[in-house]
């Protein structure tokens, strides 16, 4: 999600999915997580909608990820994975049309490549050269299916072939790797070449869900688990920056959350800005609230 976000320009258009959570208030975040005029939802908002609170997009209406915005240029998540790309084509037609250079990213798992909406709606981007990136989140797994039994070949950037566009392979777990290949499908969508493909290499730490943690250990050899929660995208970072002497190994120290998990991370494995920040959405969303009955059919009839 940083990666990708941090390469777009306030203007551009992002379709998160449901498990993209942080790419909804990372939009547009350079400008400054407190600033105003940032074309991004704050993390008030956000916390009102997890916590079904009238103070979020939707007034706590459907799915705690289910919210877009028209103004923010936040395309409404769903849950059906691919279905979003046709939206996205619409809406990179309409701002083509008007003479804008705006590049919509819209982001899917990989099972959902298979499906024939995906198919259809990357084949009308190539046709038309339409500035959509299309992220493939491979995490190895579509649920219970793992990647072998999806696809035949190693990469599904591959799909990317058979439309006659760029299709890159960025290993997910190194913010510095997809922000790199993010900026190259950004400026060749914006010179009016068309479509890319992104696969994003990452690694399903956990289960698929709450339900399915305590059996992810068990569908997985255990060598696999541990070397893939080695690659924590924090750590991977760190690195990176002792590399470039841009922080010391004291700075690297200080803050501990990689390799952690959602049950072992503690206030003090993060920098305290960023506990407050967090903190501040839960309280606005805690302080909100509920709608009043009364709103029950609001935007659901029109005389």
């Amino acid at each position: 999600m940083v990666g990708t976000s941090y390469a777009l320009n306030p203007t551009d258009w992002t379709s998160p999915i449901h498990r993209d959570m942080p790419a909804f208030f990372l939009k547009d975040l350079k400008s400054g997580w407190d600033n105003p005029d940032r074309i991004g939802l704050s993390i008030e908002s956000l916390c009102c909608q997890v916590f079904g609170k009238s103070g979020s997009p939707n007034r706590a209406r459907d799915n705690w990820s289910h919210i877009g915005s028209k103004e923010k240029r936040i395309i409404h998540s769903t849950s059906m994975l691919a279905g979003t790309i046709p939206v996205a084509c619409g809406v990179a037609y309409s701002e083509k049309l008007a003479g804008n250079d705006t590049v919509v990213v819209t982001y899917n798992g990989e099972g959902s490549t298979a499906q024939g909406v995906f198919h259809e709606a990357i084949n009308f981007a190539a046709v038309h050269k339409l500035p959509v990136i299309t992220i493939i989140e491979n995490n190895g797994w579509a649920y219970g299916t793992p990647n072998e039994l999806e696809y035949s070949l190693p990469d599904f950037a591959r799909r990317a072939d058979g439309y006659g566009i760029p299709g890159v392979v960025a290993d997910g777990q190194d913010v510095f790797d997809v922000y790199d290949k993010m900026m190259a499908a950004i400026e060749y969508g914006r010179s009016g070449q068309g479509p890319s493909i992104i696969e994003c290499k990452t690694f399903r730490s956990y289960g698929h869900g709450d339900h399915d943690d305590d059996r992810a250990d068990r569908y997985r050899p255990q060598a696999e688990v541990e070397a893939g929660r080695a690659r924590d995208p924090i750590a991977i970072a760190k690195k990176h920056l002792l590399d470039l002497g841009y922080i010391s190994q004291e700075t690297a120290d200080q803050f501990m959350a990689e390799g952690k998990g959602v049950k072992e991370a503690r206030d003090e494995d993060f920098p305290p800005d960023v506990v407050a920040y967090m903190n501040r959405g839960i309280e606005a969303a805690l302080a909100s609230p509920v709608p009043d009955a009364s709103e029950g059919p609001m935007w659901v009839f029109r005389d």
